[in-house]
């Protein structure tokens, strides 16, 4: 299932406001550049484990990182497995 169109404008939207790329997110979020862009286009839902993180990084809630939606609720569906770079993981949110 994929997103609405107002969680994936949202997504991007906030990335834009803090002023960051696709690239520099997905840097911080240790995870590869295609998943930024996966979510911000609805194709794969964000894994729960990276919604503190994310929404730390954009400087609101995670329930503003989903304003509009209830995908992030559910917690299922497709994931972003196989999309994470290998390297350091501190380990925090």
């Amino acid at each position: 299932m994929r997103l609405g169109g107002g969680e994936r404008l949202r997504l991007k939207e906030l990335r834009l406001k803090a002023g960051l790329t696709q690239d520099e997110v997905a840097k911080k979020m240790n995870v590869d550049q295609s998943a930024v862009h996966l979510w911000e286009t609805g194709k794969i839902r964000i894994a729960r484990k990276h919604h503190k993180r994310l929404a730390r990084l954009y400087k609101c809630t995670v329930d503003e990182l989903f304003a509009g939606g209830e995908e992030h609720a559910e917690g299922g569906g497709k994931a972003d497995a196989g999309l994470h770079v290998g390297g350091e993981n501190s380990g925090r949110d």
